[in-house]
């Protein structure tokens, strides 16, 4: 074998244990939960955190609709896995939020079929946790303006950890 094939060998052997044990690497991800005995990697942009699941992507639907958009599919199988990577995890609360354009039984509805069409999609991925929708219109927006921005940011899909195992 010449030296620079057992080198090329010896450089890739070590990155995973590099990127697990060191965190080192442009592509470092958070350690998750543990299954098996065994400590897994949640995706990157899913963070579980003490009585939430963050996700740094939005989960996008069709206007005025429950219709889950195509570029979602990523992000939503990321929650299904991170999900699984934490069987401690017993119970979600999937909330939805509109923004306030239209009136409020209208966005209560649409909250509600957005929140209840986030928990099909994970139950479709194989979630087995107890997962709860709930929709809440407009009533705790992020911010109080009228611009496009604000609205955007009103809009959003939240999970809450309703129950833990110890």
């Amino acid at each position: 074998m010449r030296a620079s094939t057992r080198t090329a060998f010896v450089l890739f052997a070590c990155a995973p244990i590099c990127a697990l044990a060191l965190g080192c690497g442009s592509n470092r991800q958070e350690f998750g939960g543990r299954q098996g005995g065994m400590t897994v990697i949640d995706p990157p942009d899913v963070h579980v955190e003490e009585d939430r699941i963050r996700i740094d992507r939005k989960i996008h639907f069709a206007f005025d609709s429950d219709e889950i958009l195509d570029d979602s599919t990523e992000i939503l199988d990321h929650i299904a896995e991170t999900l699984d990577n934490h069987p401690e995890i017993t119970a979600v609360r999937v909330i939805g939020h509109t923004d306030a354009a239209g009136g409020h039984a209208h966005n209560q509805d649409l909250s509600e079929r957005r929140a209840a069409a986030v928990v099909r999609a994970l139950r479709q991925r194989g979630v087995s946790q107890t997962l709860e929708s709930r929709g809440v219109g407009e009533t705790e927006p992020l911010c109080q303006e009228d611009t496009d921005e604000c609205h955007a940011r009103n809009r959003r899909v939240e999970f809450v950890i309703a129950a833990r195992e110890t």
